[in-house]
């Protein structure tokens, strides 16, 4: 597939290693980075993770929402499956915003919408 990985890692990842086809950010320390990534990346994917990783997606979901050209947005595994829905049935989202995150299973399904050449979404503009 190619391109360029960026992973936001927990301090508990010892056994990782960047190299030339990845990097490593750390989102707390390196906040203007992770933006300008998110807004020129193809796709964003979420792994499970903790409260740092809610709050990441947050910040993408709504990002998404609001500028002309953002990434795809994918929740991979099961911990969404079970949290999606609760979360758009909760939040103040439109059906618009909660369409943004495509919900999956593996990394394998990311990889086969990403080949169908799933275009960047457009979000609906600043808002407030």
């Amino acid at each position: 597939m190619g391109g360029l990985t960026v992973g936001l890692p927990v301090s508990s990842w010892t056994n990782l290693t960047p190299d030339e086809s990845h990097d490593e950010l750390w989102w707390c320390e390196n906040f203007s980075a992770c933006a300008e990534h998110i807004l020129s990346s193809r796709a964003v994917v979420v792994l499970d993770g903790g409260v740092g990783t809610l709050s990441e997606l947050a910040i993408v979901w709504s990002t998404a929402q609001t500028e002309s050209a953002s990434p795809s947005l994918f929740l991979v595994g099961e911990i969404w499956r079970r949290l999606y829905p609760i979360l758009t049935s909760t939040l103040l989202v439109s059906a618009n915003d909660a369409a943004v995150p495509v919900v999956v299973a593996t990394n394998d399904e990311v990889l086969r919408h990403l080949a169908a050449n799933a275009p960047r979404r457009n979000g609906s503009g600043p808002r407030g």
